[in-house]
């Protein structure tokens, strides 16, 4: 069953469980009821347009959904996907550390592979980001196949120290 909680700061909302928003009040011609769509953005997460105050604002779904339906007792300041970053199910959410959350984004390779080919050595370059900001060369290697194996071992020791 789908279960239905205020949207914070816009009283003109309700969000689900399941990742849908609706409208439950009338305002700038609205139907009360209706299901809001949603469009992905380009780093394919899903969003949504609210109105408050005859002012439109662009918020991502799954944040009012881990805001809605996730207890956040540790006051943790991103919000996961433990999926695919379309699926905006309270259920595949969890809140998680700025630190645990770009390790699992390079784990689930969200932002590209970590290795490029260097034309001017004629050899791939593998890199990783232990800390926020800073980046690790792991050096270069003969293959694609190699470079990738070096970051997948780098990025495997950072583990998840949160979970």
């Amino acid at each position: 069953m789908e279960n239905w909680k205020a949207v914070a700061g816009f009283a003109a909302y309700k969000v689900s469980d399941l990742g849908r928003v609706k409208r439950v009040a009338e305002g700038h011609g609205a139907t009360v009821g209706k299901i809001l769509k949603t469009y992905t953005d380009s780093n394919g997460y899903a969003r949504v347009s609210l109105c408050e105050n005859s002012k439109r604002v662009i918020k991502p779904l799954h944040r009012l959904v881990a805001i809605a339906f996730l207890p956040n007792p540790d006051n943790l300041p991103e919000v996961n996907h433990k999926g695919p970053t379309t699926d905006n199910r309270a259920s595949e959410l969890e809140w998680i550390s700025e630190e645990d959350h770009r390790i699992d984004q390079m784990v689930r390779k969200q932002h590209g592979e970590g290795v490029h080919f260097d034309a001017s050595r004629n050899k791939w370059t593998a890199v990783y980001s232990p800390v926020i900001y800073t980046y690790v060369n792991l050096g270069r290697f003969n293959t694609k196949r190699e470079a990738l194996a070096a970051r997948k071992a780098a990025v495997e020791t950072l583990g998840k120290k949160t979970r």
